[in-house]
């Protein structure tokens, strides 16, 4: 069977707490493109998923667990077009995200994870190559935000 398929979309969440200076990245488990490789945590949405916030909420409880409680700005992303070593291609929108309370339980798609001072990103490895973009990115889109601009999940 051949897949037709023109591009996976798989949105990620660009997840601060304490005000926004500390950035969560989670080390892939087993994954092809970028095992061992801390990356932003996400998925692909699914056709069941009805809405991207539906979708954003499905990968948070599935990667971070059930207890974890977050606010997302679903009004704004950070596109990056992406082609996997198998081919696939693959649109990652990345939305601000604010964590609320709860704990982490992660899925087995990761090994660990850590809140990364945002000062420290450039020198933390192995990282995402894009991620400093990406937050900074992030970094401007929270200062323009406010309460009516966030949903939680």
């Amino acid at each position: 069977m051949t897949d037709n398929t023109l591009f996976q979309y798989c949105q990620k969440m660009v997840l601060f707490r304490n005000g926004g200076t500390e950035l969560l990245l989670a080390r892939r488990a087993g994954e092809a493109d970028f095992n061992a490789t801390y990356t932003l945590t996400g998925g692909k949405l699914e056709t069941t998923d009805g809405s991207i916030v539906n979708g954003l909420k499905r990968e948070k409880t599935e990667e971070l667990g059930k207890a974890v409680h977050i606010k997302i700005c679903p009004f704004a992303s950070f596109n990056v077009y992406f082609v996997k070593h198998n081919g696939q291609h693959m649109i990652l929108p990345h939305y601000y995200a604010e964590y609320v309370k709860g704990k982490i339980q992660l899925s087995d798609e990761y090994s660990d994870f850590r809140w990364i001072p945002t000062q420290q990103l450039a020198s933390f490895t192995p990282k995402i190559e894009n991620i400093i973009e990406i937050a900074n990115w992030a970094q401007r889109v929270r200062n323009i935000l406010g309460p009516k601009d966030f949903v939680e999940i």
